[in-house]
């Protein structure tokens, strides 16, 4: 992995068991969700419905691991669990921010890794 990647497929290449067809299937996947959960991350920060945004941070953690992106998956975990009680509300504008921006260079990363296989 390149030090300046947000990804590291290498926990997706062993789930895929070196099954092409799947490792880019879930390649497709995360590509095609992302963006949803990027749109009801900012619905649900700006209407304040804080419990659907605990269960939208569960959503994403296995996809964020599966590509790599442990810290954010670890940061969406934290994410989840303050949401779901209300807690620090203050701080999941950051978390919603960070989430997107890693996500869409971590898109732009995996259709360089399509392009370039």
């Amino acid at each position: 992995m390149d030090e300046n990647n947000k990804i590291d497929l290498s926990y997706l290449r062993d789930i895929s068991g070196g099954d092409e067809e799947l490792f880019f299937e879930l390649i497709d996947m995360f590509i095609s969700q992302v963006p949803e959960y990027q749109k009801q991350f900012q619905q649900e920060l700006s209407l304040g419905e804080w419990e659907q945004l605990g269960r939208t941070a569960h959503k994403v953690k296995s996809a964020l691991t599966m590509m790599g992106l442990n810290d954010l998956a670890a940061e969406m975990k934290l994410l989840e669990e303050q949401a779901k009680k209300g807690e620090d509300t203050k701080s999941y504008p950051h978390s919603i921010k960070r989430f997107i921006s890693e996500t869409t260079e971590a898109i732009k990363e995996l259709k360089e890794v399509k392009k370039n296989y």
